[in-house]
């Protein structure tokens, strides 16, 4: 809860120069979706402006305070200006890449798991079940992780956004961070397409 009201007290204040700078991080827009975090990219890029700006301004006068203990004044701004500065920036980097890593790290979950789940859903086909309610019961079966988790998003985006099945299993393939997850969504459009079985 606390997270959220971040974000919003970011993107109030940070918001119209986020979406002036969006165009420098594209990237991080693909990576969020692939990361399934559910931000904006101006949200995202607005938290990640408050952070660095809230960390330099803290720590610059935190260091300016130990400094001026040991040196003086002029040389204590300049040494807390520089290296609150560096930290900043440290930071800003590292919610530039943090949601390629949790991608990533989906990716590796996906993979491991996907050849189970795709037996599994092989055998719910094969009782002649509807393509949602395959996905609905994958999306409850929780030993799956992100693949359940990938289910789940397919039908709240079927339940909750009116949106087509294959529409919401398209979707849900642009944004998987799993090429091997991407393949089966896809394949399993084609045939819903034609109307023929899944199992």
């Amino acid at each position: 809860m606390a997270a959220k009201r971040f974000v919003r007290f970011s993107y109030n204040y940070f918001g119209g120069f986020s979406k002036l700078i969006e165009k420098q991080f594209s990237d991080i827009r693909d990576d969020l979706q692939r990361a399934d975090m559910s931000y904006t990219l101006e949200e995202y890029l607005a938290t990640a402006m408050a952070t660095s700006i809230i960390t330099f301004v803290l720590e610059t006068a935190i260091l300016t305070f130990i400094f001026a203990l040991f040196v003086n004044p002029f040389i204590a701004i300049l040494s807390s200006l520089i290296l609150s500065f560096a930290i900043s920036a440290i930071i800003f980097f590292l919610f530039y890449s943090y949601p390629a890593t949790v991608a990533r790290s989906r990716e590796n979950k996906i993979n491991k798991v996907l050849p189970f789940a795709v037996s599994y859903m092989s055998s719910i086909a094969s009782a002649k079940t509807t393509p949602l309610t395959l996905f609905k019961t994958l999306s409850r079966f929780k030993d799956y992780g992100e693949v359940a988790k990938e289910a789940e998003n397919i039908v709240r985006d079927v339940e909750l956004f009116g949106m087509a099945l294959s529409a919401a299993i398209r979707r849900r393939a642009r944004r998987t961070p799993s090429e091997q997850l991407k393949e089966v969504l896809y394949g399993m459009t084609t045939i819903i397409s034609s109307g023929g079985d899944l199992d």
